[in-house]
């Protein structure tokens, strides 16, 4: 979101959404948007701000400077719209809210480069529609950066489509997201030696 100091306002939506346009324009139909939606492939939106949570409130003023950052915001919540009334007005003080179960990364630059070329391969699979090869690089960049829960939704939407269509089941999501954080932190015991791990 974006204003100036003549309260000048305007809306961008970033879908966080590895599988591209398609994908997303559903969700931008439905809900009657009448702004522009971008997309964003290979994640570079969440590494440049820092977030693997969606949704998300970014408020930028006219000089393009970051002076809100809400992780988890939502459009249906009294004090996410408390804000951006604030943030028109001219009013509104920076601020950055991150939920208590967001989790730091700890990565590496090394690491990071390894993810982020893993998200990227996945990207060149999936616009070839070799969809379930794609879904499997994601997943090995999930070892990497296990608490990257916008990947890990593009990987279940990949290989559990029907949790998605016609509505989406968060109770499987909470009980998959257990499941796969148990299974990765077996996985990553297993190819890791006392002092050092294997890349994958």
């Amino acid at each position: 979101m974006a204003a100036n100091a003549d309260l000048d306002f305007a809306f961008l939506s970033v879908a966080a959404d590895v599988s591209g346009a398609a994908a997303a324009r559903p969700f931008h139909e439905i809900a009657g948007a009448t702004f522009t939606t971008v997309v964003d492939l290979e994640n570079e939106f969440g590494r440049a701000l820092d977030y693997k949570i969606i949704p998300n409130g970014l408020f930028v003023d006219e000089r393009g400077v970051l002076q809100g950052k809400w992780l988890g915001f939502a459009v249906d919540r009294a004090e996410c719209l408390i804000s951006v009334a604030q943030f028109r007005q001219g009013v509104m003080e920076p601020f950055e809210r991150v939920p208590e179960t967001a989790v730091s990364d700890t990565m590496t630059p090394l690491e990071r480069e390894l993810v982020a070329t893993q998200v990227r391969l996945g990207a060149a699979l999936k616009a070839l529609e070799r969809d379930q090869e794609a879904a499997d690089e994601w997943a090995k960049a999930l070892l990497g950066d296990s608490a990257n829960f916008v990947l890990r939704k593009q990987v279940w939407l990949l290989r559990f489509p029907e949790r998605f269509h016609p509505t989406i089941d968060f109770a499987w999501q909470k009980e998959q997201l257990a499941r796969e954080h148990a299974e990765e932190e077996a996985r990553r015991r297993s190819i890791c030696e006392s002092d050092a791990c294997i890349l994958p």
